[in-house]
């Protein structure tokens, strides 16, 4: 199983960056000339509303140098977290076996929905330079649209008796309404630039999570242990 989670976090977490790198990263860097104007134009403003929004301490805060650093850095941090979501899939394909790829990719769809695509019809992805809420409050808010999204959906999937179904539904629907975390929200780059980073990080995110099921699932079924099973 930990075979299976690290192979797939690699492949897919390098497959990741490089779409990052010719699609988002170049509008994060847009974004980042758009907060140094802010930060020339307001900056007590900027640089208070910054500080309460990220929690953070400038003595003790530390950011890779710009250019290669930066971005082995960034695909070292999409290799670890795509191997901890792979491990989830081998759980969950261990506890009900897949038979055909199909079923991988919907389990893919199904994180999509869960990690990404519920959250973001509360609290958009932001680019930055953007104030809003604490880093505590959305860590808070985060966890519990995904708890109320998870179990919701696997409430709804798995669960015969109508009523549970519709226990599930309404723990998915009590996920967007859980609303997002207090706070103000002011975005200083382009609404064109805003818009287009959340267009690909949407479109990003759902082909990524259907690609690490398909991923794990295939190399789930491909260890000798499950190859056994298929032959007997």
């Amino acid at each position: 199983m930990l075979k299976t989670s690290i192979l797939s976090g690699i492949v897919i977490g390098i497959a990741l960056s490089l779409v990052h790198v010719e699609t988002v990263y170049p509008l994060i860097f847009e974004a980042e000339l758009y907060e140094e104007e802010a930060a020339k134009s307001h900056p007590h403003f900027l640089e208070q509303a910054l500080t309460n929004s990220s929690d953070t301490n400038e003595e003790t805060e530390w950011f890779p140098e710009e250019g290669l650093e930066r971005t082995l850095f960034s695909t070292l941090s999409n290799i670890f977290h795509t191997i901890a979501y792979a491990l989830l899939f081998n759980i969950a394909f261990i506890l009900k076996p897949i038979r055909h790829w199909r079923d991988s990719a919907l389990w893919g769809l199904s994180g999509a929905m869960i990690f990404y695509v519920i959250p973001t019809l509360v609290y958009d992805p932001v680019l930055p330079g953007t104030i809003e809420a604490d880093h505590f409050s959305r860590q808070l808010w985060w966890l519990a649209t995904i708890e109320c999204s998870a179990f919701g959906l696997a409430i709804f999937v798995f669960m015969k008796q109508f009523f549970l179904k519709f226990v599930g539904v309404f723990l998915i629907v009590a996920a967007v309404l859980i609303g997002s975390p207090p706070g103000e929200f002011i975005a200083f780059s382009p609404s064109e630039l805003v818009n287009t980073f959340i267009a690909y990080n949407l479109v990003i995110n759902i082909i990524y999570w259907m690609l690490l099921g398909i991923t794990v699932g295939y190399l789930i079924n491909r260890t000798p242990f499950n190859l056994a099973k298929s032959n007997v």
